[in-house]
């Protein structure tokens, strides 16, 4: 057994073990959560049919030049939208890094 600076391996198996459990655990509580917050937000984005028709029916009567511009603004507000998934999923995996290193932190007695 390697006892250098409080480290052993023995005790590096130990802490991954417990630190799936504790990921299991929380992914576990948090599936009900997140199948909530899909319904919502699909219950939410669903277009009620009566609206839906009615839109139709009023693109039918625009002209080309408002259509492409309307095109224009859904265009850059999905460009919008990719930029704020790019930044959430980076934010993401560096909580995950995080969270990945914050056994050695603790093993070392460094402040959170």
């Amino acid at each position: 057994m390697c006892h250098h600076f409080g480290y052993d391996a023995h005790s590096k198996s130990t802490s991954q073990t417990g630190e799936r459990i504790m990921l299991s655990a929380f992914v576990k509580a948090c599936k009900p959560i997140i199948h909530h917050v899909k319904e919502t937000i699909k219950n939410f984005t669903k277009p009620e049919t009566a609206v839906l028709a009615v839109g139709t029916v009023s693109d039918i009567t625009r002209s080309r030049k408002d259509l492409i511009a309307e095109n224009a603004i859904l265009r850059q507000q999905l460009l919008v939208l990719k930029r704020q998934v790019k930044r959430f999923l980076a934010v993401f995996c560096y909580i995950q890094a995080l969270l990945h290193t914050f056994p050695v932190f603790n093993r070392h007695n460094f402040p959170l």
